[in-house]
């Protein structure tokens, strides 16, 4: 009997650990949806039930189906409204008074990629929508001041080689929590500015976001697509302001980023990485999702 528990015991923790080791991506919730701010989506659910009214099967089903579809595209564009876009300041804030910007909003996200399909067993439909911040919403919506930087400006494009010592940035902002956004800035302790618009190239900071967050620690394998194998490591020493997603690190920090050689070649690519969650948690498989009661931000 006793070798029985033991290895359900065992089935049970193989089983569990996964869940911990791998589950290190910043999800915010939100009240409609949730924004992964590792991988730079947004999601959201929707669900139809059958109309008891109508006999059809066939008729109930494809009602139910519909109504699923318009629900978790309504959720998903109440959701896009609370992504932070930059501060404290969210997308829903920005765009309020902007039928323009909205109606291109709402045109981007009549592209988003349904998920999954369930089908309850008492007939309720859930569809289970998705879009990226990157692409056309971060090219509708970064500030217009990230704009494209000419090679000629940083040099030859090698930031990949040997020649170059850091191939990307990680802040430890781990114990500050800061507010994930779209567009972030980090400063030195005169203010002085060390990552932000001036330093980012559009096409980057659309095709793969100006940074993304990871929980307590990172994998291998989100390391090696954002900041490399070699990544410049830097300790965030306060929000900027309080409550916000700006950050600041020391004067040593920022020199150290200044000084090295391929610093902007990897801040032009957005080769940057915050590292938000609980503090001293090095080494420790401890990794959680961030949530949040925000609402849609209009």
């Amino acid at each position: 009997m006793k070798p029985l528990i033991r290895t359900l015991s065992l089935i049970l923790i193989l089983l569990i650990i996964p869940r911990i080791t791998l589950s290190c991506n910043l999800v915010e919730s939100v009240s409609f949806g949730r924004i992964d701010w590792n991988h730079l989506i947004v999601e959201a659910d929707g669900s139809g039930m059958p109309d008891p009214e109508l006999h059809d099967t066939a008729r109930a089903r494809q009602k139910a189906s519909m109504d699923a579809e318009r629900k978790a595209y309504q959720n998903l564009l109440n959701t896009v409204m609370a992504v932070r876009l930059e501060g404290d300041s969210t997308i829903g804030r920005n765009v309020k008074g902007k039928d323009e910007v909205l109606s291109k909003i709402e045109d981007i996200l009549n592209g988003a990629k349904t998920v999954s399909t369930r089908y309850l067993s008492d007939g309720t439909i859930i569809k289970h929508l998705m879009i990226p911040l990157t692409g056309p919403l971060a090219q509708l919506l970064l500030p217009e001041n990230i704009v494209p930087i000419e090679t000629q400006k940083v040099g030859d494009d090698s930031a990949d080689t040997a020649t170059h010592d850091y191939t990307g940035l990680v802040v430890d902002a781990r114990g500050l929590n800061p507010a994930p956004a779209m567009c972030i800035r980090i400063v030195d302790e005169q203010g002085e500015s060390v990552y932000g618009p001036a330093f980012i190239s559009r096409e980057y900071a659309v095709q793969k976001g100006v940074c993304t967050y990871s929980i307590n620690q990172i994998d291998q394998e989100n390391q090696d697509k954002r900041v490399g194998k070699t990544p410049l490591i830097v300790r965030a020493i306060r929000i900027m302001p309080p409550g916000t997603s700006d950050l600041m690190i020391s004067n040593t920090d920022a020199a150290r980023i200044r000084a090295a050689v391929s610093h902007l070649f990897f801040l032009r690519k957005c080769r940057v990485l915050i590292l938000s969650g609980d503090a001293e948690t090095t080494g420790k498989n401890k990794c959680s999702h961030k949530t949040s009661n925000a609402g849609h931000g209009i």
